[in-house]
């Protein structure tokens, strides 16, 4: 059953209700990354069917997901909702990374040098290098923030994922944009997790805290 079966078969209101999620994902993804036109494209592109996205990129959803797509790929339309979508969108794209719990402060730091806003702060996320090998990847992700943010115009946010609890999906918006798109995400997040200042403290796993 597709996103949309599910959603036909159910009121008027919860159809509209899904549309909204989306138009709120798609207007954050393009405050996150606005001269990236194919996170549009791919984001709707889930409103068939989810897989039709994990069989475009088969190869990327196999390394991220340990998973490779067929052709009756598809989810429990139950789980389906945009706001994970567009965390998927953004990362094939360079706008988001995935996190371990489990990842040491250098590996916290690999993972933010894939990010392409932050391509011109190498030195920047050297530092986290330096941090104890014990620190954790929460914290590690808390220091990150206040360093990008003194080096840059750059927020580093936690995209909060409800269904998700093994790390962090961290992405960089300007500061301009960042009040704009807190309320965004709670409208595309069926969860109202949202997004998280990473600047503000740890970051946090799964559906707890914040």
């Amino acid at each position: 059953m597709t996103t949309r079966d599910y959603y036909e078969r159910r009121s008027e209101e919860a159809r509209q209700g899904l549309r909204l999620r989306f138009e709120a994902a798609d207007k954050c993804g393009a405050l996150i990354a606005p001269k990236e036109p194919s996170i549009h494209e791919d984001l709707w592109s889930h409103w068939s069917t989810p897989a039709s996205f994990a069989l475009k990129y088969p190869e990327w959803y196999q390394a991220q997901w340990g998973v490779t797509p067929g052709a009756d790929f598809e989810w429990d339309a139950i789980d389906q909702y945009p706001w994970s979508y567009l965390q998927a969108c953004l990362g094939f794209a360079g706008y988001a990374t995935m996190v371990q719990a489990t990842a040491t402060p250098a590996a916290v730091a690999e993972a933010l040098r894939t990010l392409r806003p932050l391509a011109g702060l190498g030195g920047t996320l050297s530092r986290l290098e330096s941090l104890p090998a014990h620190e954790s990847a929460a914290d590690a992700l808390h220091e990150a923030a206040l360093v990008a943010d003194g080096d840059s115009d750059l927020i580093l946010v936690q995209l909060r994922e409800a269904t998700w609890d093994g790390g962090y999906v961290v992405s960089a918006v300007r500061e301009e944009h960042l009040p704009e798109l807190t309320t965004l995400a709670m409208e595309a997040d069926v969860f109202q997790l949202g997004v998280f200042d990473l600047r503000a403290g740890s970051a946090i796993l799964g559906s707890s805290g914040g």
